[in-house]
C-alpha cells in the first residue's frame, strides 16, 4: 500500500521524504479532493501503524484481528488506488500487472 501511494504520489510530482508524510500527502492530493473515497485516509493510516508494529514492535502487538482488518482494507483500497495509476500512469502496465497478480493472490482463499 505504501508503494501504489507513493506511486500515485509520482504522478502528481512528489516524492515525501517520510512515511508520515506520504500519508499526509496521499490524504490531501487523493482522499481530501475525492479521488479516492473519504476513508482511505484512515485506511492507510492504520495500514502504516501496523507495518510499523510489525517492522519495530514484538510480535505480540499485532493481532490475528488487526491482520484480518489490514487484509481488509487492502482487499478495498488496492483495486480502486491501480485504476487510478491506470489512469495516471499508463506506461507503467507491466508493474501494475505485477501488482495485480500479487492483489489476487491476497484475495484468494
Amino acid at each position: 500500500m505504501f508503494q501504489a501511494a507513493l506511486a500515485l504520489l509520482a504522478t502528481v510530482g512528489i516524492a515525501p521524504d517520510t512515511h508520515r508524510g506520504t500519508q499526509q500527502m496521499f490524504s490531501l492530493h487523493f482522499v481530501k479532493p475525492g479521488l479516492l473515497p473519504g476513508d482511505f485516509g484512515w485506511r492507510f493510516a492504520q495500514l502504516m501503524t501496523l507495518r510499523g508494529l510489525a517492522d519495530y514492535g514484538v510480535s505480540d502487538d499485532v493481532s490475528p484481528e488487526a491482520l484480518m482488518h489490514a487484509r481488509a482494507s487492502v482487499l478495498v483500497m488496492l483495486p480502486l488506488m491501480l485504476a487510478l495509476l491506470d489512469a495516471r500512469a499508463p506506461h507503467a502496465a507491466a508493474p501494475l500487472a505485477e501488482a495485480r497478480a500479487a492483489l489476487a493472490a491476497l484475495a484468494a482463499p
